[in-house]
């Protein structure tokens, strides 16, 4: 039974994006500003999860008006079948708009099936490093996944140049790929908190330099060898404090080694906040050593509201921000060259870079141009 349709230009836009689950990340904290700004008499946002369980957005998902449905991965032929259902039950849907990488095709092929209008995609991150390791096997599936989604998607997105190349392949331009800002809440950010507040509120001095990494507890963030860094800089300063803000599968091995760097009373592990922009204002320096990012926007943010950043040379362009302060070390150079990046980083101070292109109103009128082509 055909579900395409002629889109009643009275009626709102409607969207489905399929994510993982909804816990505090990039993709998933980006998907929430547009939830909160988004009027959905113009624009109407539903969310199909592969979670199993509750994460932590799904309570103000659904408090905000939009349609959380879950449909956990399954074999690729009987996850299309149970999508193009639901797409039959709660559609019809002007967009399915997918964030699940190399797993995208098949359900934008039951898009394609269901005949819903347009069937976009956005690749997030840059795999390639992680893609280059993977086995004969895994080459051949993403080669698959890579053309199922070249022939099931009529929108075709990334969020930087690197992450346009792991997902479509090195001829990314030559097959219609735009690059795509994600939106932010500007105002949100710049909204001021106290420093000795916050930090007293994590019972921290208020008198030490305080570095803030946020992110995902993942092997991609490369938190052990920030632990490194970090005791290079206390080898050289004498003090200072380290929070890490987010979750993940790392946490083990992060208290491991801090611990044997005798970092246990410096190295602050937060675990997921609701409060990111606090921090961002409570910090002096914001460090990113990723080994690959798509796009920063915790990046982004610390931009945005002025800390000084330092980060991994290989990082993508695309995250920094004209007028931020930031240094670039590469992971290869030796641990001084951080520690002297990290001083120019302290010493600089405060410099608010401009994110007005990442600005959420102007992200959802370019998704609007988008869904209704």
């Amino acid at each position: 039974m055909s579900m395409g349709v002629t889109r009643d230009p009275d009626r709102p836009v409607r969207a489905l994006h399929l994510v993982g689950p909804m816990n505090r990340g990039g993709v998933e904290s980006w998907l929430m500003t547009l939830l909160r700004h988004a009027d959905r008499r113009v624009l109407a946002l539903d969310l199909l999860t592969t979670a199993e369980q509750p994460a932590a957005y799904d309570e103000e998902i659904r408090s905000l008006g939009a349609r959380l449905l879950r449909l956990p991965p399954a074999s690729p032929l009987s996850y299309r079948s149970k999508l193009l259902g639901l797409l039959r039950a709660y559609g019809p849907y002007d967009a399915v708009h997918s964030h699940l990488h190399f797993f995208s095709g098949w359900p934008l092929l039951a898009a394609r099936q269901a005949e819903v209008p347009v069937r976009a995609i956005t690749s997030h991150i840059d795999s390639r490093s992680l893609d280059r390791q993977a086995s004969r096997l895994r080459h051949v599936y993403h080669a698959a996944a890579r053309q199922l989604i070249l022939r099931s998607a009529n929108r075709k997105m990334a969020v930087s140049p690197e992450a346009a190349a792991a997902l479509y392949g090195d001829g990314w331009m030559r097959r219609g790929v735009t690059i795509e800002r994600l939106g932010l809440d500007l105002s949100a950010l710049r909204t001021l908190s106290a420093r000795d507040e916050t930090l007293r509120e994590l019972g921290l001095p208020t008198d030490e330099p305080v570095l803030l990494s946020v992110g995902r507890l993942d092997k991609a963030k490369n938190h052990l060898f920030l632990l490194d860094v970090f005791a290079a800089f206390l080898a050289h300063h004498g003090r200072g404090q380290l929070l890490l803000a987010g979750e993940g599968p790392e946490r083990k091995h992060i208290e491991r080694r801090r611990a044997e760097r005798g970092l246990t009373e410096r190295v602050h592990l937060l675990g997921s906040r609701p409060d990111v922009p606090r921090l961002l204002h409570a910090a002096d320096v914001f460090i990113l050593p990723s080994l690959y990012e798509g796009l920063a926007l915790a990046l982004v943010e610390a931009q945005v509201v002025g800390l000084p950043c330092v980060i991994a040379g290989q990082l993508t362009p695309a995250s920094r921000l004209p007028g931020a302060f930031y240094r670039t070390p590469f992971l290869t150079d030796d641990l001084s060259v951080w520690v002297d990046a990290l001083n120019q980083a302290l010493a600089a101070g405060r410099r608010p870079g401009d994110g007005s292109a990442f600005d959420v109103r102007t992200n959802i009128q370019s998704l609007l141009k988008v869904y209704r082509a």
